[in-house]
């Protein structure tokens, strides 16, 4: 497994993120984006959904709408981290491998405009089962394969990483996600902010929170982040 550092990156290398839901690129890719718009590569964010049937609701009170809390949420991560250029879309949470023509007729138009050198998204088995998580793989792993103008990049987790039982039980089958080929090793300044952008999601990560931050260090969550290159 080698580290971005020997990775070998081009100035003009572009970076599109595909993500299902908002929180998605900042659990497993806030380290990389952050890193990438710092050294001036062009970097662009889209998620398909807004996460609006989520169990989670720290902070929030009785009948504020999710989806508009969650569109805030994504919009302060993304300033955190200098992403200039991103987009939320309005696919319905939890039914994106149902809503395949529309996925991939926003995953071209995207990809179209764009022209990314790389394009990231999760790993195939949606990193711990969620459904909506491997549809969008799937559609973007065929998308890209058939396209073979951009290089196809999975986010995926090292070997610390254990889901939650929640998070285990959207899954139809066990879950092995995809062992990394490459990986980063977060700076504390870059540490800092991956934390920073997570705790912007704050529907979805408030509670509990120093308690929380403890296992994002212990899973290497906020430390390390990994990645498979597809050759």
């Amino acid at each position: 497994m080698k580290s971005i550092q020997e990775f070998s990156l081009n100035k003009l290398d572009s970076f599109l993120f595909i993500m299902p839901h908002p929180d998605d690129e900042s659990v497993f890719c806030a380290g990389l984006i952050s890193r990438l718009v710092y050294k001036g590569h062009k970097v662009k964010v889209v998620t398909l959904t807004k996460g609006e049937k989520s169990t989670l609701r720290y902070g929030l009170s009785f009948g504020e709408d999710l989806a508009d809390a969650r569109t805030k949420e994504m919009n302060k991560a993304m300033k955190i981290l200098g992403v200039e250029s991103f987009r939320l879309y309005d696919v319905p949470d939890g039914e994106i491998k149902y809503k395949e023509k529309n996925v991939e007729e926003i995953i071209k138009t995207e990809v179209e405009e764009s022209k990314p050198t790389y394009i990231i998204t999760l790993e195939p088995s949606g990193i711990y089962g969620h459904p909506d998580h491997i549809a969008l793989s799937d559609f973007v792993t065929r998308i890209v394969l058939q396209n073979q103008r951009s290089d196809l990049v999975y986010a995926t987790v090292g070997s610390k990483f254990k889901a939650s039982a929640g998070a285990r039980a959207m899954a139809e089958a066990e879950i092995v996600p995809l062992e990394p080929n490459m990986y980063i090793k977060l700076s504390p300044k870059e540490i800092l902010k991956k934390i920073s952008a997570l705790m912007a999601h704050r529907s979805q990560f408030r509670n509990k929170l120093l308690p929380r931050i403890f296992k994002w260090f212990r899973k290497e969550i906020v430390t390390k982040e990994f990645y498979v290159i597809v050759e």
